[in-house]
């Protein structure tokens, strides 16, 4: 199997995206566009990729599988809908976006497209996981290798 081609837009919360995606051999950041042009030529020289700053289309342009859309929330609907555009799939920053209308604009073109969507949603501050944490933390379940969990409407 190839590598997944991913590009990432945003380098805030996308820059903890590249890098981490960055750590896994099946996975290629091939590209990463920001609006702050000293962050993103930073990241792009420690990833040693291409970048843009502001213009994420020439991102789409290029011949990634996923695109990472992690800019302020604002900008998630229109890059989200270029995106699709592009034929993208998409990981996409939480919150997807700023209000109930453009969320279902979104599935309307994700289901319209026939594109893969996936909304990022961390549970670190979950009750559950925070106590899990500090039961590690406190070496009360001894040396742990593997977590592995299913959340299902709020039950694990």
């Amino acid at each position: 199997m190839d590598n997944l081609k991913i590009g990432i837009i945003g380098t805030g919360v996308g820059s903890t995206h590249a890098k981490v995606a960055a750590q896994f051999p099946e996975i290629f950041v091939a590209a990463i566009c920001g609006q702050d042009s000293q962050k993103t030529q930073r990241l792009a020289g420690e990833l040693n990729i291409p970048f843009w700053t502001i213009d994420y289309k020439k991102l789409l342009k290029q011949p990634i599988d996923i695109v990472v859309i992690a800019p302020p929330n604002d900008f998630h609907l229109p890059i989200f809908i270029e995106a699709l555009n592009y034929k993208k799939h998409i990981i996409l920053e939480k919150p997807a976006g700023v209000n109930v209308a453009e969320i279902e604009k979104m599935i309307t073109a994700s289901i319209f497209y026939k594109k893969t969507i996936i909304v990022n949603h961390e549970l670190r501050f979950h009750p559950l996981l925070r106590k899990i944490k500090n039961m590690i933390s406190n070496e009360e379940l001894g040396d742990v290798t593997l977590i592995q969990m299913s959340y299902t409407h709020n039950l694990f």
